[in-house]
Protein backbone atom coordinates (compact mmCIF):
# COMPACT_ATOMS: atom_id res chain seq x y z
CA UNK A 1 0.00 0.00 0.00
CA UNK A 2 1.41 3.36 -1.70
CA UNK A 3 1.56 5.89 1.43
CA UNK A 4 -1.34 8.15 -0.37
CA UNK A 5 -3.76 4.84 -0.06
CA UNK A 6 -3.34 4.47 3.24
CA UNK A 7 -3.47 7.95 4.29
CA UNK A 8 -6.79 8.32 2.49
CA UNK A 9 -7.72 4.79 4.28
CA UNK A 10 -6.98 6.56 7.40
CA UNK A 11 -9.05 9.64 6.88
CA UNK A 12 -12.24 7.72 5.40
CA UNK A 13 -11.96 5.08 8.64
CA UNK A 14 -11.65 9.07 10.81
CA UNK A 15 -14.14 10.13 9.57
CA UNK A 16 -16.29 7.50 10.06
CA UNK A 17 -15.93 7.26 13.69
CA UNK A 18 -16.78 10.92 13.44
CA UNK A 19 -20.02 10.28 12.43
CA UNK A 20 -20.32 7.56 14.30
CA UNK A 21 -19.80 9.90 17.26
CA UNK A 22 -21.63 12.86 16.38
CA UNK A 23 -24.89 10.00 15.70
CA UNK A 24 -24.34 8.80 19.01
CA UNK A 25 -24.92 12.37 20.40
CA UNK A 26 -27.73 12.86 18.39
CA UNK A 27 -29.04 9.54 19.68
CA UNK A 28 -28.06 10.30 23.63
CA UNK A 29 -30.32 14.11 23.00
CA UNK A 30 -32.92 12.50 21.15
CA UNK A 31 -33.29 10.19 24.25
CA UNK A 32 -32.77 12.41 26.79
CA UNK A 33 -35.41 14.75 25.19
CA UNK A 34 -37.85 11.90 24.65
CA UNK A 35 -37.38 10.90 28.66
CA UNK A 36 -38.16 14.77 29.31
CA UNK A 37 -41.39 14.47 27.10
CA UNK A 38 -42.65 11.19 27.43
CA UNK A 39 -46.37 11.28 26.42
CA UNK A 40 -47.40 13.84 28.61
CA UNK A 41 -45.32 16.47 26.12
CA UNK A 42 -41.67 18.74 27.47
CA UNK A 43 -41.89 20.09 30.97
CA UNK A 44 -40.94 24.02 29.62
CA UNK A 45 -44.59 24.79 28.54
CA UNK A 46 -46.53 24.05 32.04
CA UNK A 47 -43.59 26.81 33.54
CA UNK A 48 -44.54 29.07 30.23
CA UNK A 49 -48.46 28.14 31.33
CA UNK A 50 -47.89 29.21 35.17
CA UNK A 51 -45.69 32.18 34.20
CA UNK A 52 -48.83 33.61 31.92
CA UNK A 53 -51.56 32.55 34.43
CA UNK A 54 -49.41 34.03 37.21
CA UNK A 55 -49.02 37.46 34.74
CA UNK A 56 -52.99 37.41 34.44
CA UNK A 57 -53.89 36.67 38.20
CA UNK A 58 -55.87 33.76 37.61
CA UNK A 59 -54.10 31.87 40.65
CA UNK A 60 -56.56 28.80 40.21
CA UNK A 61 -55.07 28.19 36.88
CA UNK A 62 -51.37 28.34 38.55
CA UNK A 63 -52.85 25.63 41.60
CA UNK A 64 -54.37 23.28 39.15
CA UNK A 65 -50.95 22.89 37.39
CA UNK A 66 -49.61 21.92 41.09
CA UNK A 67 -48.95 18.31 42.11
CA UNK A 68 -51.49 16.29 43.59
CA UNK A 69 -49.70 15.81 47.14
CA UNK A 70 -48.97 19.63 47.10
CA UNK A 71 -52.80 20.76 46.19
CA UNK A 72 -53.33 18.03 48.74
CA UNK A 73 -51.64 19.74 51.48
CA UNK A 74 -52.56 23.31 50.56
CA UNK A 75 -56.23 24.84 49.95
CA UNK A 76 -56.63 27.31 46.87
CA UNK A 77 -57.58 30.05 49.58
CA UNK A 78 -53.72 29.16 51.09
CA UNK A 79 -51.92 29.16 48.16
CA UNK A 80 -52.74 32.69 47.12
CA UNK A 81 -51.03 33.64 50.28
CA UNK A 82 -47.57 31.72 49.43
CA UNK A 83 -47.41 31.72 45.22
CA UNK A 84 -44.27 29.71 44.45
CA UNK A 85 -41.79 32.47 42.54
CA UNK A 86 -44.25 35.13 43.40
CA UNK A 87 -42.88 39.10 45.45
CA UNK A 88 -43.49 38.10 48.90
CA UNK A 89 -45.50 41.18 49.04
CA UNK A 90 -49.04 42.30 50.53
CA UNK A 91 -52.01 42.23 48.51
CA UNK A 92 -52.04 45.68 47.61
CA UNK A 93 -48.60 45.76 46.67
CA UNK A 94 -48.61 42.33 44.85
CA UNK A 95 -49.81 43.18 41.39
CA UNK A 96 -47.76 46.02 40.97
CA UNK A 97 -44.64 44.79 41.86
CA UNK A 98 -45.87 41.90 40.01
CA UNK A 99 -46.06 43.83 36.79
CA UNK A 100 -42.57 44.88 36.93
CA UNK A 101 -40.86 41.41 37.61
CA UNK A 102 -39.75 39.29 34.41
CA UNK A 103 -39.48 35.79 34.13
CA UNK A 104 -37.18 33.92 31.25
CA UNK A 105 -37.23 30.71 31.56
CA UNK A 106 -34.36 28.02 30.50
CA UNK A 107 -33.84 24.73 28.43
CA UNK A 108 -35.28 22.20 30.70
CA UNK A 109 -33.38 19.06 32.22
CA UNK A 110 -33.26 15.67 33.85
CA UNK A 111 -32.56 15.25 37.87
CA UNK A 112 -33.71 11.62 38.60
CA UNK A 113 -37.31 11.58 38.62
CA UNK A 114 -37.92 15.01 38.31
CA UNK A 115 -37.45 17.52 35.52
CA UNK A 116 -35.70 21.05 35.98
CA UNK A 117 -36.74 24.37 34.28
CA UNK A 118 -34.47 26.94 35.14
CA UNK A 119 -35.97 30.48 35.79
CA UNK A 120 -33.94 33.66 35.90
CA UNK A 121 -36.24 36.79 37.67
CA UNK A 122 -35.67 40.46 37.52
CA UNK A 123 -37.89 41.91 40.04
CA UNK A 124 -37.78 45.09 42.43
CA UNK A 125 -34.95 44.50 45.28
CA UNK A 126 -37.43 44.93 48.15
CA UNK A 127 -35.32 45.82 50.94
CA UNK A 128 -33.39 48.46 49.63
CA UNK A 129 -36.11 49.76 47.98
CA UNK A 130 -38.45 49.97 51.36
CA UNK A 131 -35.36 52.08 52.49
CA UNK A 132 -35.41 54.01 49.55
CA UNK A 133 -38.91 55.37 49.69
CA UNK A 134 -38.82 55.33 54.11
CA UNK A 135 -35.50 57.81 53.88
CA UNK A 136 -37.77 59.75 50.68
CA UNK A 137 -41.01 60.34 52.60
CA UNK A 138 -39.63 60.64 56.53
CA UNK A 139 -41.58 60.43 59.27
CA UNK A 140 -45.21 60.93 58.98
CA UNK A 141 -45.13 59.81 55.51
CA UNK A 142 -46.97 57.75 53.02
CA UNK A 143 -44.22 55.34 52.18
CA UNK A 144 -47.18 52.71 50.58
CA UNK A 145 -48.39 55.87 48.00
CA UNK A 146 -44.57 56.50 47.21
CA UNK A 147 -43.89 52.98 46.85
CA UNK A 148 -46.59 52.92 44.13
CA UNK A 149 -46.00 55.91 42.67
CA UNK A 150 -42.23 55.03 42.22
CA UNK A 151 -43.26 51.34 40.44
CA UNK A 152 -45.26 53.66 37.80
CA UNK A 153 -41.81 56.02 37.34
CA UNK A 154 -39.51 52.72 37.09
CA UNK A 155 -37.52 54.83 39.56
CA UNK A 156 -36.30 51.38 42.31
CA UNK A 157 -33.41 49.40 42.52
CA UNK A 158 -33.92 45.87 40.42
CA UNK A 159 -32.30 42.44 41.50
CA UNK A 160 -31.62 39.56 39.43
CA UNK A 161 -31.28 35.54 40.28
CA UNK A 162 -31.32 32.50 39.44
CA UNK A 163 -34.18 30.16 40.05
CA UNK A 164 -35.87 26.67 39.10
CA UNK A 165 -39.37 24.90 37.99
CA UNK A 166 -39.17 21.60 39.84
CA UNK A 167 -41.60 19.26 38.14
CA UNK A 168 -42.80 15.64 38.19
CA UNK A 169 -44.43 13.38 36.20
CA UNK A 170 -48.60 12.67 37.19
CA UNK A 171 -50.62 10.40 35.01
CA UNK A 172 -48.26 11.34 31.90
CA UNK A 173 -48.14 15.04 32.49
CA UNK A 174 -46.00 17.44 34.28
CA UNK A 175 -47.08 19.26 37.47
CA UNK A 176 -45.13 21.61 39.76
CA UNK A 177 -43.48 20.37 42.73
CA UNK A 178 -43.93 23.39 45.40
CA UNK A 179 -43.26 21.52 48.63
CA UNK A 180 -44.71 24.27 50.89
CA UNK A 181 -44.21 22.57 54.09
CA UNK A 182 -40.40 22.97 53.67
CA UNK A 183 -40.93 26.82 52.49
CA UNK A 184 -43.29 27.31 56.10
CA UNK A 185 -40.51 25.94 58.43
CA UNK A 186 -37.70 28.07 56.64
CA UNK A 187 -40.04 31.03 56.87
CA UNK A 188 -40.31 30.45 60.34
CA UNK A 189 -36.77 29.87 61.24
CA UNK A 190 -35.25 33.19 59.28
CA UNK A 191 -38.14 35.00 61.77
CA UNK A 192 -36.69 33.75 64.71
CA UNK A 193 -33.14 33.91 63.48
CA UNK A 194 -33.95 37.75 62.51
CA UNK A 195 -35.20 38.26 66.44
CA UNK A 196 -31.92 36.90 67.58
CA UNK A 197 -30.01 39.05 64.81
CA UNK A 198 -31.57 42.51 66.59
CA UNK A 199 -31.07 41.43 69.98
CA UNK A 200 -27.14 40.70 68.58
CA UNK A 201 -26.72 36.98 69.40
CA UNK A 202 -24.96 36.08 65.99
CA UNK A 203 -24.15 32.73 66.45
CA UNK A 204 -27.44 32.09 67.30
CA UNK A 205 -28.58 33.49 64.29
CA UNK A 206 -25.59 32.34 61.65
CA UNK A 207 -26.22 29.00 63.09
CA UNK A 208 -30.37 28.58 62.06
CA UNK A 209 -29.66 30.48 58.91
CA UNK A 210 -27.21 27.97 57.60
CA UNK A 211 -29.65 25.31 58.80
CA UNK A 212 -32.83 26.53 57.14
CA UNK A 213 -30.62 26.93 53.66
CA UNK A 214 -28.98 23.76 54.17
CA UNK A 215 -33.04 22.22 54.21
CA UNK A 216 -34.01 24.25 51.21
CA UNK A 217 -31.00 22.89 49.18
CA UNK A 218 -31.66 19.73 49.89
CA UNK A 219 -36.09 20.05 49.00
CA UNK A 220 -36.43 19.87 45.42
CA UNK A 221 -38.84 22.74 44.84
CA UNK A 222 -39.97 25.26 42.74
CA UNK A 223 -38.61 28.16 44.16
CA UNK A 224 -36.26 26.45 46.97
CA UNK A 225 -33.72 28.08 44.86
CA UNK A 226 -34.38 31.31 44.74
CA UNK A 227 -35.57 31.55 48.55
CA UNK A 228 -31.75 29.59 49.15
CA UNK A 229 -30.01 32.98 47.37
CA UNK A 230 -31.93 35.49 49.22
CA UNK A 231 -31.33 34.02 52.07
CA UNK A 232 -27.47 33.53 51.42
CA UNK A 233 -27.45 37.07 51.06
CA UNK A 234 -28.51 38.22 54.64
CA UNK A 235 -26.24 35.42 55.88
CA UNK A 236 -23.69 36.96 54.32
CA UNK A 237 -24.49 40.66 55.68
CA UNK A 238 -24.94 38.79 59.21
CA UNK A 239 -21.70 37.14 59.15
CA UNK A 240 -20.33 40.79 58.08
CA UNK A 241 -22.36 42.33 60.99
CA UNK A 242 -20.46 39.94 63.31
CA UNK A 243 -17.32 40.83 62.02
CA UNK A 244 -17.51 44.58 62.34
CA UNK A 245 -18.74 44.03 65.92
CA UNK A 246 -14.98 45.70 67.57
CA UNK A 247 -15.64 48.45 64.85
CA UNK A 248 -18.73 49.36 66.24
CA UNK A 249 -18.09 48.94 69.92
CA UNK A 250 -15.45 51.35 69.31
CA UNK A 251 -17.98 53.49 67.73
CA UNK A 252 -19.96 54.02 70.50
CA UNK A 253 -17.74 57.08 71.55
CA UNK A 254 -19.54 59.07 68.49
CA UNK A 255 -22.99 58.45 69.38
CA UNK A 256 -24.07 61.02 72.19
CA UNK A 257 -26.56 61.58 74.35
CA UNK A 258 -28.65 65.11 75.41
CA UNK A 259 -31.94 65.95 77.06
CA UNK A 260 -32.26 62.74 79.02
CA UNK A 261 -35.03 63.30 81.34
CA UNK A 262 -36.84 60.65 83.55
CA UNK A 263 -40.43 61.65 83.03
CA UNK A 264 -44.09 59.61 83.28
CA UNK A 265 -44.89 57.67 79.88
CA UNK A 266 -48.51 58.16 78.96
CA UNK A 267 -49.79 55.12 80.55
CA UNK A 268 -48.29 56.49 84.64
CA UNK A 269 -45.22 53.97 84.40
CA UNK A 270 -41.79 55.80 84.96
CA UNK A 271 -40.29 56.23 81.68
CA UNK A 272 -36.55 57.56 80.32
CA UNK A 273 -36.65 59.96 77.17
CA UNK A 274 -34.24 62.33 75.10
CA UNK A 275 -32.22 62.51 72.20
CA UNK A 276 -29.54 60.59 70.59
CA UNK A 277 -27.17 62.05 68.06
CA UNK A 278 -24.47 60.16 65.63
CA UNK A 279 -21.80 62.23 64.98
CA UNK A 280 -19.86 59.98 63.49
CA UNK A 281 -19.66 59.23 59.81
CA UNK A 282 -21.39 56.20 59.49
CA UNK A 283 -25.05 54.64 59.39
CA UNK A 284 -26.85 53.39 62.01
CA UNK A 285 -29.65 50.62 61.29
CA UNK A 286 -29.96 50.01 65.46
CA UNK A 287 -28.60 51.91 69.01
CA UNK A 288 -28.90 50.45 72.54
CA UNK A 289 -28.64 52.18 75.78
CA UNK A 290 -27.67 50.58 78.83
CA UNK A 291 -30.14 52.06 81.97
CA UNK A 292 -27.78 50.92 85.31
CA UNK A 293 -29.02 52.29 88.67
CA UNK A 294 -26.13 52.77 91.24
CA UNK A 295 -25.58 52.80 95.04
CA UNK A 296 -23.21 54.14 96.94
CA UNK A 297 -20.53 56.92 95.69
CA UNK A 298 -17.19 56.38 94.38
CA UNK A 299 -14.90 53.61 95.15
CA UNK A 300 -18.11 51.52 97.17
CA UNK A 301 -20.58 52.65 93.99
CA UNK A 302 -21.73 49.61 93.35
CA UNK A 303 -24.51 48.24 90.80
CA UNK A 304 -27.85 47.41 91.72
CA UNK A 305 -30.01 46.98 88.27
CA UNK A 306 -29.31 47.39 84.76
CA UNK A 307 -31.12 46.78 81.67
CA UNK A 308 -31.23 47.72 77.86
CA UNK A 309 -33.17 49.04 75.43
CA UNK A 310 -33.24 49.44 71.79
CA UNK A 311 -34.22 52.79 70.77
CA UNK A 312 -32.99 53.04 67.13
CA UNK A 313 -34.25 49.83 65.06
CA UNK A 314 -34.23 49.36 60.93
CA UNK A 315 -34.91 45.89 60.21
CA UNK A 316 -32.43 44.21 57.69
CA UNK A 317 -35.52 42.41 56.10
CA UNK A 318 -38.07 43.81 54.01
CA UNK A 319 -41.83 44.60 55.84
CA UNK A 320 -44.21 45.96 53.65
CA UNK A 321 -43.79 49.49 54.51
CA UNK A 322 -45.23 48.44 58.19
CA UNK A 323 -43.67 51.74 59.16
CA UNK A 324 -41.24 54.55 58.17
CA UNK A 325 -37.76 53.10 59.87
CA UNK A 326 -34.73 55.15 58.37
CA UNK A 327 -31.22 54.72 59.80
CA UNK A 328 -29.71 57.68 61.86
CA UNK A 329 -27.68 59.44 58.72
CA UNK A 330 -24.14 61.16 60.45
CA UNK A 331 -24.71 64.44 61.84
CA UNK A 332 -28.35 63.45 62.53
CA UNK A 333 -30.27 62.89 65.45
CA UNK A 334 -33.53 61.85 66.69
CA UNK A 335 -35.43 61.22 69.91
CA UNK A 336 -36.49 58.17 72.27
CA UNK A 337 -38.45 57.03 74.65
CA UNK A 338 -38.80 54.09 77.01
CA UNK A 339 -40.65 52.85 79.87
CA UNK A 340 -38.27 51.33 82.81
CA UNK A 341 -38.64 47.41 83.77
CA UNK A 342 -36.46 48.30 86.85
CA UNK A 343 -38.09 47.36 90.13
CA UNK A 344 -40.08 49.34 91.76
CA UNK A 345 -37.95 49.48 94.94
CA UNK A 346 -34.70 50.05 92.77
CA UNK A 347 -36.14 53.06 91.18
CA UNK A 348 -36.87 54.60 94.66
CA UNK A 349 -33.60 54.52 96.36
CA UNK A 350 -31.11 55.15 93.54
CA UNK A 351 -30.91 57.26 90.29
CA UNK A 352 -31.03 55.91 86.74
CA UNK A 353 -27.43 57.06 84.83
CA UNK A 354 -28.11 56.36 80.95
CA UNK A 355 -25.13 55.27 78.40
CA UNK A 356 -25.15 54.20 75.11
CA UNK A 357 -23.97 50.30 74.87
CA UNK A 358 -23.90 49.06 71.38
CA UNK A 359 -24.66 50.50 67.62
CA UNK A 360 -24.69 48.34 64.46
CA UNK A 361 -23.57 49.78 60.59
CA UNK A 362 -26.43 49.89 58.03
CA UNK A 363 -25.03 47.45 55.95
CA UNK A 364 -23.60 48.65 52.63
CA UNK A 365 -25.62 46.85 50.42
CA UNK A 366 -29.11 48.68 51.99
CA UNK A 367 -27.33 52.21 51.93
CA UNK A 368 -30.09 54.20 50.35
CA UNK A 369 -29.56 56.30 47.50
CA UNK A 370 -31.18 58.77 45.44
CA UNK A 371 -33.22 61.33 47.55
CA UNK A 372 -32.68 61.16 51.45
CA UNK A 373 -32.65 63.55 54.66
CA UNK A 374 -28.87 64.65 54.71
CA UNK A 375 -26.18 64.84 57.29
CA UNK A 376 -27.84 66.62 60.06
CA UNK A 377 -31.28 66.84 59.27
CA UNK A 378 -32.80 64.97 62.27
CA UNK A 379 -34.18 61.72 61.65
CA UNK A 380 -37.22 60.20 62.92
CA UNK A 381 -36.30 57.30 65.17
CA UNK A 382 -38.46 54.76 67.30
CA UNK A 383 -40.19 56.36 69.98
CA UNK A 384 -40.81 53.30 72.11
CA UNK A 385 -38.43 51.75 73.41
CA UNK A 386 -37.74 47.82 72.93
CA UNK A 387 -36.41 45.61 76.06
CA UNK A 388 -34.24 43.17 74.06
CA UNK A 389 -34.83 39.30 75.42
CA UNK A 390 -31.83 37.33 76.20
CA UNK A 391 -28.57 37.74 78.00
CA UNK A 392 -27.34 41.01 77.16
CA UNK A 393 -23.94 41.74 75.28
CA UNK A 394 -20.68 42.07 77.55
CA UNK A 395 -20.57 45.29 79.21
CA UNK A 396 -17.83 47.69 77.66
CA UNK A 397 -17.21 51.15 79.17
CA UNK A 398 -18.63 53.66 77.10
CA UNK A 399 -15.95 57.04 75.95
CA UNK A 400 -18.36 58.87 77.24
CA UNK A 401 -19.63 59.32 80.92
CA UNK A 402 -23.33 57.96 81.89
CA UNK A 403 -26.19 60.72 81.75
CA UNK A 404 -27.88 61.03 84.85
CA UNK A 405 -31.72 60.59 84.37
CA UNK A 406 -32.98 63.30 86.18
CA UNK A 407 -36.54 63.88 87.34
CA UNK A 408 -38.75 66.45 84.86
Amino acid sequence: MTARRGFAVYAQRAMRAVRARATGTLLAAMAAALALCGCGGPPQPVAARYLQALKLGNYRACYRLLSAQDRASCTLAQFVTEIPLAPDVSRRLFEPVLDHTVYVTGEARRAGKFAIVPVKVTTPELARWERMIDATVGSGGDALSAALDSLKSGDFPKVTYDDTFVMVRERRKWRIVADFATKERAAKERAAALIAYYNRRYTETINTYRTLIQALGQAPATGNQGLAMRYTRELSEITRTMERAPREQAYVSKVRLSGVAMKMAGDGMPGIFGTITNTGHQQLDQAVVRVTFYEGRGRHRTTLYSEEHVVLSVPLAFTDFASVRAPLLPGASCAFGFEMSAPRAIEDKSDPYVSVDAVTFTPPWLVAHGDRPQPGKPVQGRRDGQRTSGSPAPRQTPAQSPTRAGAS
